[in-house]
């Protein structure tokens, strides 16, 4: 296995990396692979919200863990700052 970073840009780059993930760890279960994420499979959403928008969706796969997420946007900081 190689090693990888996924970046996601937005929203649709968040949910694209959530449904990579998923998909990801369904195929290591099907191999037979019982660890986890390879520690080398590195994910990242950037975005401008502060939290991670959850689509309400059946069967969505769940948010990424705060450490794969980044805002571009911090409370209390005016938006003449952010542009």
């Amino acid at each position: 296995m190689r090693s990888f970073l996924v970046i996601g840009l937005g929203g649709s780059g968040g949910k694209t990396i959530r449904y990579l993930k998923q998909s990801l760890g369904e195929w290591l279960t099907e191999i037979g692979w019982a660890s986890g994420m390879p520690q080398g499979w590195q994910f990242l959403h950037i975005d401008t919200p502060s939290t991670q928008e959850a689509p309400i969706l059946p069967g969505r796969p769940e948010l990424l863990p705060p450490i794969e997420y980044m805002s571009l946007h911090r409370d209390g900081v005016p938006f003449g700052t952010v542009v």
